[in-house]
């Protein structure tokens, strides 16, 4: 069996839940590039900053229920994320990242009660990435 989602149904659920918008685009079989645009009020002038952040993100590892991904933003975009790590780490179920060094993270997607019970109920074969989907091949166990 195939289940898909669209990187814009993706996008929505992440504008949804967090309030904040992001961009996700296909770059190859193993890797999506995240985009993320930030507005910073600035008192002194009346237009708000708005830098742009973008990540290139890549399927490591599929050892559900733990996924290895790595990450490259650059030079300065691997120093923020190091420096933010903690503050986007909180915002996680607890226990969720069990590693995040360098440009490695792995999570643990068991600690989510929701996703805990897809995989209690199918086998996954395949994570892939395609040209407007993620999609996951699995069978019923």
């Amino acid at each position: 069996m195939k289940l898909s989602i669209s990187y814009d149904e993706l996008c929505a659920l992440a504008r949804e839940k967090s309030g904040r918008a992001i961009s996700i685009r296909y770059k190859d079989v193993n890797t999506l590039t995240v985009n993320y645009e930030a507005s910073i009020p600035l008192p002194v002038i009346k237009h708000p900053l708005t830098p742009s952040f973008s990540a290139d993100v890549k399927l490591m590892e599929l050892d559900l229920p733990r996924i290895t991904l790595q990450f490259d933003a650059g030079w300065v975009g691997n120093l923020v994320l190091d420096a933010v790590s903690k503050k986007l780490i909180a915002k996680l179920p607890e226990g969720m990242v069990e590693e995040f060094k360098d440009t490695h993270v792995v999570l643990n997607l068991a600690t989510v009660p929701d996703i805990q019970k897809v995989f209690e109920r199918l086998k996954v074969n395949t994570l892939t990435f395609s040209n407007d989907t993620i999609d996951l091949h699995a069978a019923f166990q």
